[in-house]
């Protein structure tokens, strides 16, 4: 039921005194501060009698959008760039357990039927007493698995002691290994020196190589003596401490990685010992690599060389061998290998001064 116009009329004009009394009652109260809570309280009675529209609530702020979270920054290694040879891919040095390669070369039977080439052209890249070839770490090999197959021979040598120039020859190239480079990367082989000799192995150009040295003593373009200064040993670039790392590159650039051979074969062996080279192939002639080979020779211990690993020590182009070792005092030498439970055994003489072969055949 609706309420009558009137009555509706007088309660608002009610309502309307009510207000104004109570608003002269605040204004009495700045006057008569004793009074002021009791006339606060009569207005506020009446006004709850006056239904009144509530006030207009304030339009809400949009919040800002939501951005997505910032991605999480990674930290990325940039590897610097690695210049291989134009000819070939080659492996990089590595602390990871390698696997040999099977190589490509077969031999026709006999597979004893070899023929024997000499080339000691150079001499010792170390003094007298300075220092001596590393067994472990040979021409090819990977020390049991842990390197690269390795393209020379390490001298084992205080840092600082002298390298000698191994022939008479041209300084190629002495400073920085950064450019020209002569490994798979810059500074690859650190402070480096290497020697265009002046001697050919038919018709081909022979090239001795000195890497991680910490000083060099010559000039690009020096004409050097065999016996003279080169620099002094370090371990620069990569090297795993002081010593003398030793190639031998053959042909028209010797900045090429893979143009090398192994270097027990050019070092002339000093006085009563001899050089043993030979192969280790299987029934069907193929050369096998990582295979290890034993020598027990007339005046010292039972020692071992292992076979080439993979293509990228390559033979000699006449003796297609893939072991060498080097230093060998003259006298009778027992070499032996071992093939699924199997002992294959040959025995050879070391000459003073020159170089023995040996054929070890594996069975099925």
């Amino acid at each position: 039921m609706d309420a009558h116009p009137d009555r509706e009329r007088d309660t608002m004009m009610l309502a309307r005194c009510l207000m104004l009394a109570a608003g002269c009652a605040m204004l009495a109260a700045c006057a008569q501060p004793g009074i002021a809570a009791q006339s606060a309280i009569v207005a506020t009675s009446a006004a709850s009698a006056m239904p009144l529209q509530a006030p207009a609530q304030p339009e809400a702020t949009p919040l800002p959008p939501t951005l997505p979270a910032p991605a999480e920054k990674v930290a990325t290694t940039v590897a610097p760039a690695t210049a291989a040879p134009a000819t070939a891919t080659v492996p990089t040095p590595t602390n990871q357990p390698n696997t040999p390669r099977s190589l490509a070369t077969q031999f026709p039977q006999p597979f004893d039927e070899v023929e024997i080439v000499e080339h000691f052209l150079a001499g010792d890249p170390l003094p007298p007493g300075a220092g001596g070839l590393s067994t472990n770490y040979r021409y090819g090999m990977t020390w049991d698995g842990r390197l690269a197959p390795h393209h020379g021979s390490d001298y084992t040598s205080a840092l600082g002691q002298t390298v000698i120039a191994v022939g008479e020859g041209t300084v190629f190239y002495g400073g920085p290994d950064l450019g020209p480079f002569f490994g798979i990367k810059p500074d690859f082989y650190g402070n480096v020196v290497v020697i265009k000799l002046d001697v050919l192995w038919n018709e081909t150009d022979v090239y001795a190589l000195y890497g991680h040295l910490d000083t060099v003593l010559v000039k690009t373009g020096a004409v050097v003596s065999a016996g003279e200064v080169l620099g002094t040993v370090g371990d620069t670039g990569v090297a795993y401490g002081p010593h003398l790392h030793f190639e031998i590159r053959i042909g028209d650039d010797p900045t090429i990685y893979t143009r090398v051979r192994n270097p027990e074969l050019w070092l002339r062996p000093p006085p009563y010992h001899g050089v043993l080279a030979g192969r280790v192939v299987n029934a069907a002639g193929y050369l096998v690599p990582g295979q290890r080979v034993y020598y027990e020779c007339a005046s010292s211990r039972k020692r071992h060389v292992d076979t080439y690993w993979d293509i990228y020590t390559p033979s000699d182009r006449v003796l297609l061998e893939n072991f060498v070792a080097g230093n060998i005092l003259a006298g009778e030498c027992v070499v032996t290998t071992e093939w699924a439970g199997a002992r294959i055994e040959k025995r050879t003489l070391i000459e003073k001064g020159k170089l023995s072969f040996v054929v070890l055949t594996l069975p099925d």
